[in-house]
């Protein structure tokens, strides 16, 4: 721990007993709360990003000189994507913390190789090194020694800037051998959503002891009242640049089509509402008789928080018996390894169930079947584009309630014929997309609970094409390395939507008392109850039922 006595005036007093460790003072009103916490942890991975003007490169440079002051037989390299911007960043933000904590007099700076020792005899923390590497020369980084013992710690600064995984695991991979605990601190504004850096922190370290802190210029106590206000004026200026830049979320390369903000937010509060109630992650059961399924096998059946890559299927809503239903399938194909199934109440327009999955396709087209049985035998829209496997097999399954499309008369005047399946086109991919746009806007997002459907939203872009040597705006899709399936099945719901019913049916009580036949059929007439209702009290009743 950090003894808080005083400055640390001159060099420390040479002693002949065992090696000592330096007072520095360290008052807890130097650091913003939110940092505070973490000051004294060593932990194998510690990430910190956000938003800018947040002080995380502040607080990272303050810890971990106090760290490397105090504390035995340390080694740390500073590393961003080229030296050039390692020296001129990093390099300079740890110099100003030494002489922050008056700690200048044991630190040894060598502005050359910029390379700093701490000279500290008789003290623990003696011969410890600070050096500025850069991602540009992975060689060097391979072959870095130190006088006295391993690379221990590692900071990447804008690590943002790094184009892929692998130089990270490079740094990783040389934080190894006996003696202290090793540390790879990384730290970073978001700048788009499908970077590798999101994958790495939601799968590599979801289930890794480490410190992933996200924080925005909110968390800084030391920004002064203008700071403050130039920040926030983008709120209404730039309100797309205040969502990244300001709040520290996680952006988008190109032009979003959709309101990010909207989008944005939507996901923020799903992001919190799931941090405590997670949603239920179920596979669908069911019994086969001969080539069917046997009527009331289906069950949802809960199989735990876990998932596997990008497979789930999340229960927002069970179903509700009185409501219409529309399932919605956006086969693997065209590139997309994925089955993408979603659910939607067709009175509140809101998504129930998304079915994500790489399966085999004879399962991914089971438990397709499934949950539009068990979602009340729901409106299924099967796309045909690619595959016509999975609109014959609910055929086979004897599933009827399937969406038709109308084609356009033949050459030989046949009129209009009706096919089974939804059909995406050149002709109508822009008004899917112009109407899906439309939805959002509407406050559509408010309808949405998938986190998933929310980030594919937030990449799908209008990418820039070249025509006569000027970039002009061209086609809507997913950005490069992101995935558009769950976004095209949502518009392919808009678009098939007419087709179920709107209407909730109320859930009507069984017929009680004693009715004459004449009665019930003029109850019949009247519309008071149906005719199944009124032959199912004479059935239970044992009567004739009553045919007109």
């Amino acid at each position: 721990m950090l003894a808080v006595t005083c400055y640390t005036c001159g060099m420390p007093k040479l002693t002949k007993d065992r090696p000592k460790q330096i007072s520095i003072s360290a008052p807890k009103e130097l650091f913003n709360a939110v940092y505070y916490p973490y000051l004294n942890l060593i932990e194998r991975y510690e990430v910190y990003y956000g938003g800018a003007s947040s002080g995380k490169s502040y607080f990272i440079a303050d810890k971990v000189v106090l760290q490397m002051s105090t504390r035995e037989g340390r080694n740390l390299m500073l590393v961003r994507h080229t030296l050039s911007a390692c020296t001129t960043s990093c390099w300079n933000q740890i110099k100003q913390s030494i002489y922050k904590f008056n700690l200048h007099h044991i630190w040894q700076m060598n502005e050359s190789n910029f390379s700093m020792t701490c000279v500290a005899p008789g003290y623990i923390a003696d011969g410890n090194m600070i050096v500025c590497r850069g991602m540009d020369d992975v060689e060097k980084i391979k072959s870095i020694t130190f006088p006295h013992g391993n690379l221990t710690d590692v900071w990447y600064e804008e690590a943002s800037e790094e184009p892929e995984l692998g130089n990270l695991i490079v740094l990783d991979h040389r934080l190894r051998g006996s003696g202290p605990q090793k540390r790879l601190i990384v730290s970073f504004n978001p700048i788009f959503y499908e970077h590798w850096l999101r994958t790495w922190i939601d799968t590599t370290l979801r289930n890794t002891r480490c410190i992933v802190l996200r924080t925005t210029y909110k968390d800084n106590e030391h920004l002064s009242p203008d700071d403050v206000r130039a920040l926030e004026q983008y709120a209404d200026t730039d309100p797309y640049r205040y969502m990244v830049y300001c709040l520290g979320q996680w952006g988008i390369q190109g032009h979003t089509i959709f309101n990010a903000n909207e989008v944005n937010r939507r996901k923020s509060l799903l992001d919190i509402k799931y941090e405590e109630s997670v949603p239920r992650n179920v596979r669908f059961q069911y019994d086969m008789d001969g080539l069917r399924v046997k009527r009331d096998s289906i069950v949802a059946v809960d199989i735990g928080r876990s998932r596997v890559g990008n497979d789930y299927c999340y229960m927002y809503k069970d179903v509700n018996k009185t409501r219409p239903y529309v399932t919605v399938v956006d086969t693997a194909g065209d590139g997309s390894d994925y089955y993408a199934v979603q659910v939607f109440d067709n009175t509140t327009q809101e998504q129930v169930l998304v079915y994500h999955s790489s399966e085999s396709v004879d399962e991914c087209v089971m438990q397709m079947y499934c949950i539009a049985k068990y979602y009340n035998n729901s409106l299924l829209v099967i796309e045909v584009n690619f595959d016509m496997y999975p609109t014959k097999k609910m055929q086979e399954l004897g599933y009827t309630n399937l969406y038709t499309r109308e084609s356009s008369p033949d050459s030989l005047g046949a009129g209009y014929t009706s096919n089974t399946g939804y059909r995406t086109h050149s002709g109508n991919r822009d008004m899917m997309i112009s109407m899906l746009v439309e939805w959002i806007n509407k406050g559509g997002c408010s309808r949405l609970n998938d986190v998933g459907t929310l980030s594919e939203l937030l990449t799908f872009v209008r990418k820039m094409r070249k025509k006569n040597g000027q970039s002009i705006s061209g086609r809507a899709e997913a950005a490069n390395g992101a995935h558009d399936d769950l976004v095209m099945s949502l518009a392919m719901y808009l678009m098939t939507r007419e087709q179920q019913s709107d209407e909730a049916h109320v859930e009507k009580k069984e017929l009680e008392g004693f009715w004459l036949p004449c009665e019930l059929e003029d109850m019949v007439q009247s519309k008071r109850i149906t005719k199944a209702e009124m032959n199912k009290y004479l059935r239970k009743h044992g009567r004739e039922e009553v045919s007109f």
